[in-house]
């Protein structure tokens, strides 16, 4: 009974990370587009699907150089692979409205709450920003840098 309190306890803290990240691409640069495009909705989730593809990407050249098995994807495979996420994000944050009704009521937080979180996705977005930037270091030669 207590396992399963902490689990879900853990759950719905990453499910708020997860919305805080969205609500920070959503926020960035609001109202800029008409409202009938819904753009601000649709960049958070473009910001977020970004971050996501960019550490798969990582996490296949890391593990390219740890096991030195490539992953062979041709273009419709890699298409997949970077759409996939894209619409699955999509569905959930603004098709079935889970990401905007979360942005309403973000305001609505307690106030250190609020900092957790954005605190807590900004640190997301700084890692994964590193991590692809020593990614792109560790793999030069193979992405034609050197």
């Amino acid at each position: 009974m207590y396992f399963g309190r902490v689990v879900s306890m853990g759950v719905q803290n990453l499910r708020k990370l997860y919305l805080t990240i969205f609500v920070i691409f959503f926020r960035l640069g609001a109202g800029q587009w008409p409202s009938h495009i819904n753009a601000d909705a649709h960049k958070g989730v473009v910001g977020i699907a970004s971050t996501e593809a960019i550490l798969v990407v990582c996490m296949i050249f890391w593990l390219r150089g740890w096991t030195g098995h490539g992953l062979a994807l041709n273009s419709w495979q890699l298409w997949g692979l970077v759409l996939l996420p894209f619409l699955l994000n999509h569905y959930f944050l603004v098709a079935k409205g889970y990401g905007v009704s979360f942005e309403r009521e973000f305001d609505f937080l307690k106030q250190r709450e609020k900092s957790l979180l954005y605190s807590e996705a900004l640190g997301i977005l700084v890692a994964t920003v590193a991590i692809a930037y020593f990614t792109i270091l560790a793999n030069r030669r193979l992405l034609g840098i050197e």
